[in-house]
């Protein structure tokens, strides 16, 4: 199932599925099998494609390539609908692998973020205009066999829990993963003691580790996302420090309309506790979103 419209191969997540199931694969077999697809998918002969592939072993690494077992990945971004867009196809494409995902969300009711809406339309189980009607209509039937569907392999935290029963959730779901919607304003762990924005900024980088600390524990891995410890982009240190990878989105915030398709290009740095390593462009499509819009005070859930 094609989900999302970021120029990443979330096929890089399929080694982890196998690895979880006692598969180990070597570099040598899973070069050749990934040969012998750009063999299917170009027409290129073997030796071509294995030299297109050598070309570009040394490319920066992308989302779905960063997820493996035990990895703390860290979203800088200030935008809680981007965040989600930019991680949505890997989520769906884990749950549609047979994976299941652990989510923190962030707000409240149906519009929190992610929602059950969102994973369906994202999932392609129903359209934005399907959603939006059984929404308006109040359609249960329609609703809950959507959600069923939709929610299946997930399990969701709302308000802070402990490191331990967050540790024992992850525990309890085969080849788990962690996505963490907003760590700096609603963290799953650790809360600033007033509500106070320089204690959010604050404890983002402690939440972080407090999270790698936790995944430690279980054959696992986490996206955390708006790791923001500071008022801009440049505030990724703290956080590198902390994740495996650190990706920090950078792009031109848009104000979205109704009927626009909600897609926008993105410039991705990559970080590592060491130092930035590279970047790379990709599109990010919010376009799963635009079921909130007919049913929000206002045009855009932001950006």
């Amino acid at each position: 199932m094609s989900i999302g419209n970021i120029d990443a191969d979330v096929r890089g997540l399929d080694t982890w599925a196998q690895a979880e199931k006692g598969v180990h694969m070597t570099d040598n077999k899973a070069q050749k099998r990934a040969i012998r697809q750009r063999m299917e998918e170009t027409g290129e002969k073997y030796t071509t494609a294995q030299r297109a592939l050598l070309a570009t072993e040394d490319r920066c690494p992308e989302l779905p390539q960063l997820i493996k077992p035990g990895a703390v990945i860290a979203i800088v971004n200030g935008g809680g609908a981007t965040n989600l867009a930019f991680a949505m196809p890997v989520l769906a494409h884990h749950l549609d692998s047979g994976g299941h995902l652990v989510v923190t969300q962030y707000g409240d009711d149906r519009f929190a973020i992610p929602s059950a809406p969102d994973l369906v339309v994202a999932r392609g189980i129903a359209s934005v205009a399907e959603m939006t009607a059984w929404l308006e209509a109040r359609d249960e039937g329609k609703l809950r066999h959507a959600f069923e569907a939709a929610v299946s392999g997930v399990k969701v935290f709302k308000g802070p829990t402990t490191p331990e029963i967050l540790a024992d959730a992850l525990k309890a779901e085969p080849n788990p993963l962690l996505y963490v919607q907003d760590v700096q304003t609603d963290p799953p762990l650790l809360r600033p003691a007033q509500a106070d924005r320089r204690d959010e900024f604050e404890l983002v980088p402690d939440n972080v580790r407090a999270i790698r600390q936790v995944i430690e524990q279980v054959r696992g891995a986490a996206i955390v996302g708006h790791c923001m410890p500071a008022y801009d982009i440049e505030g990724w240190e703290p956080i590198s420090e902390v994740a495996d990878h650190t990706l920090a989105i950078e792009h031109d915030y848009l104000r979205f309309d109704r009927d626009d398709d909600r897609r926008f290009d993105a410039t991705i740095e990559v970080f590592d506790p060491a130092g930035p390593l590279d970047s790379y462009e990709t599109t990010i499509d919010t376009s799963f979103l635009r079921w909130r819009h007919p049913l929000l005070p206002t045009s855009s859930p932001g950006a």
